[in-house]
């Protein structure tokens, strides 16, 4: 796994050894990913939801990003991150949150966070994605601008809407689908 593009390209990222439970997101998967959040990333504030080693935070701060926030409660993923932002030299740009998905969302509400990027790359078979979609838009931690890319099976038939938030795209990239949802009066 590795950084493909920005000030970091080419880097390789720590990964979790002898860890069925993450699943990095492929390099073709992420080079369409950050294509389409091309003009989104100067200076945007990520929010890794589901981080795993915290390989779309690290490739948004490599292109621009500000500021990574990442949530992640598995202590092994916890490590990676840590060690991947030492190894990057950006700690001072990177905060993890060591908590369930939920917990997070809810605590970074009370901080009045709010983020112009948020990856969200649940497990393929828990089927949270509509729930954590509803905590994220409640929570009021996603900026008027921003959006919200939801990685999941293709097989999972996204909403077309979860209250406010529009779905705006889904594309297929073998067994990965991607979607992405802005706020309902983003223009």
């Amino acid at each position: 796994m590795r950084i493909i593009s920005g000030r970091w390209k080419s880097r390789r990222l720590i990964s979790i050894k002898g860890s069925s439970n993450t699943r990095p997101t492929s390099d073709r998967v992420k080079e369409a990913v950050f294509n389409m959040l091309r003009d989104k990333l100067y200076e945007s504030a990520v929010l890794d939801i589901f981080a795993g080693t915290g390989n779309m935070g690290f490739e948004a701060l490599s292109r621009g990003s500000s500021k990574a926030v990442f949530i992640e409660k598995n202590r092994k993923a916890v490590s990676v991150i840590e060690k991947n932002a030492r190894n990057l030299d950006c700690v001072s740009m990177i905060h993890i949150i060591k908590k369930d998905v939920f917990k997070a969302i809810d605590d970074l509400s009370k901080e009045r966070d709010a983020f112009d990027i948020i990856f969200m790359d649940p497990p393929y078979n828990a089927n949270i994605e509509k729930s954590v979609l509803l905590a994220i838009l409640n929570a009021d931690i996603l900026d008027r601008q921003g959006v919200v890319v939801v990685e999941h099976d293709y097989k999972n038939e996204m909403p077309n809407n979860v209250e406010e938030l529009i779905k705006i795209d889904t594309r297929k990239y073998g067994n990965t689908g991607i979607s992405l949802y802005k706020k309902g009066d983003f223009k």
